[in-house]
């Protein structure tokens, strides 16, 4: 009998502590990158055992990414209008032409501000979403931080705790947000190609950067936030962004710290990129192939946003001029339209609508990958240990960028020298056979994949927390509630200066008074001799 009492114990302290929450992810289709963030986090959570249900609406109806391959998906009723904005957006195709400098970089968040606040409006308005979301009962609920609103909409479906997300690196305006100090000194603006040592000028431009970032999400913080909305229908005071924030469990960011630039951290930020990293697959016949054709095989790919079928020609004509002027070399072109007939064919060119990247990237005989410094494929590029070449082109591509330098992995081209043939050619001959550039990939890669506790169980784990224990304010820095006088201490510190100087005036007039005193008395002693 005392034997099957402790066999049932032990039984139901199994069933107890594998017992699975019910986690709504909110995944919204504005960017590839952010949505496969998303998805990666869903389908984490259902390897882990748990019932996770993904919340997915169309914005840009150029990507196809479901929203999670494992998780149940709910379907939201789409606003049209934004799904026009973003699908037909013309900044899609002026990409290659757009300068690097952060204010160019933040005009393109205009057209995806107005998709988000239409996006939101219906959101917010949907009672068929409100009940679902009611009757599901859900444990715990995450949305990236671009999308603020959602934590509005956690309160309204009674969801007990919460964690946010950044499918980037963390953004100058997120530090803030958790009330740590960014400081422009050492810690480079997400639009920028600094690195964490600057000199005077870059120093001074970022620091410029810094502050037009402040301002613009400033400006645009009821945009951003959807304050006044959401207590318009929800009521006064119902909703504060910034303090509602707060009550984040965790903000999981797509950063590893092995690759990104240090920088304080709030002790709810947590690094989980290569959460993700999928093992490689055995390539087919048709790739195996490709790969032993010839000493050397290069892979190129700009991602699903800045699409190479769009590249002006100019561009693309030097690029095919430096593959005939590389026979003995393989180039795998990611293109989007081989069919079209634009690109030149070239016998040691492969033009391929879809390439099985990871799967590419781990075999021995690819020898560099030529990259738009996606922070996706810069993870998987490190962890398979490949040098690169990276073109940045768009937003925070040109810190991924940065960080590739930085880790001596690869060399960093800008996209304008790309109508040069010859300058692409010579960052390509940077790179290839580089063996300083090998041994650095090489190392990182082992660090990576020997992180002491993996992205993906760092992620689980921490959100099975939250669940449990729901909000953690313990976990809250002070210096988020402080005002910039008490931060900053300047009403410690300037109360002491205007006394120290007041005490050296005093003392200075007490010195003068005491010198005068004494040349009078030896006056009137001279006097009277």
């Amino acid at each position: 009998m005392t034997k099957f009492v402790n066999l049932l114990l032990l039984v139901l302290s199994i069933v107890v502590a594998i017992q699975p929450y019910k986690i709504l992810i909110y995944n919204p289709k504005f960017g590839h990158s952010h949505v496969q963030y998303a998805s990666l986090i869903a389908d984490a959570l259902v390897d882990a055992g748990h019932e996770v249900v993904v919340l997915v609406v169309d914005m840009d109806l150029d990507i196809k990414h479901k929203g999670a391959k494992k998780a149940r998906i709910y379907q939201i009723e789409p606003n049209l209008e934004a799904v026009r904005l973003l699908t037909l957006n013309p900044l899609k195709d002026q990409m290659w032409n757009m300068t690097d400098d952060p204010i160019t970089q933040f005009n393109m968040f205009e057209t995806f501000f107005r998709a988000q606040e239409l996006t939101r409006s219906s959101i917010i308005r949907d009672k068929h979403l409100t009940d679902f979301v009611l009757k599901e009962k859900f444990d715990f609920a995450y949305t990236e931080v671009f999308n603020i609103y959602m934590v509005a909409m956690f309160k309204v479906w009674n969801i007990p705790a919460f964690s946010v997300g950044a499918a980037t690196c963390l953004q100058e305006s997120h530090y803030g947000l958790f009330g740590v100090a960014h400081s422009a000194s050492y810690m480079p603006v997400m639009m920028s190609n600094y690195l964490d040592k600057m000199n005077y000028g870059e120093r001074a431009k970022n620091l410029a950067s810094f502050i037009f970032s402040k301002l613009f999400f400033a400006y645009n913080r009821e945009r951003f936030m959807g304050e006044r909305e959401v207590n318009a229908i929800y009521g006064k005071d119902f909703f504060n962004g910034e303090k509602d924030l707060q009550d984040a469990s965790f903000f999981f960011i797509n950063s590893h710290p092995f690759l990104e630039f240090p920088s304080p951290k709030a002790p709810k930020m947590i690094e989980i990129s290569g959460m993700g990293m999928p093992e490689p697959q055995e390539l087919s016949i048709y790739w195996t192939g490709i790969l032993n054709k010839r000493k050397d095989t290069i892979l190129i790919s700009f991602g699903s946003l800045a699409k190479s079928s769009k590249m002006p020609s100019q561009m693309q004509k030097a690029i095919v001029e430096v593959i005939k002027s590389m026979p003995n070399a393989t180039f795998v072109w990611k293109y989007e339209t081989p069919e079209d007939g634009v690109i030149e064919k070239v016998d040691n060119l492969v033009l391929s609508k879809w390439v099985p990247q990871n799967d590419l990237l781990n075999h021995e005989k690819l020898s560099m990958f030529i990259t738009h410094g996606g922070m996706n494929s810069i993870t998987e590029l490190a962890y398979r240990a490949k040098s690169a070449l990276v073109i940045p082109i768009f937003g925070d591509q040109i810190h991924n960028a940065a960080l590739v330098t930085r880790a001596n992995i690869g060399v960093v081209m800008d996209k304008a020298d790309l109508i040069h043939p010859f300058k692409l050619k010579e960052y390509i001959l940077k790179v290839l056979h580089n063996e300083e550039i090998k041994a650095s990939s090489l190392q990182l890669s082992k660090m990576l994949n020997n992180r002491p506790i993996s992205s993906k169980e760092l992620l689980v784990k921490h959100i099975e927390f939250a669940c449990e224990f729901k909000k953690l304010p313990m976990l809250d820095l002070e210096s988020k509630n402080q005002s910039f006088i008490v931060y900053y201490l300047l009403d410690i510190i300037v109360p002491f200066i205007l006394t120290l100087l007041a005490l050296i005036y005093i003392s200075f007039k007490v010195v003068a008074k005491l010198i005068s005193v004494i040349f009078n008395l030896r006056s009137v002693k001279v006097k009277s001799d």
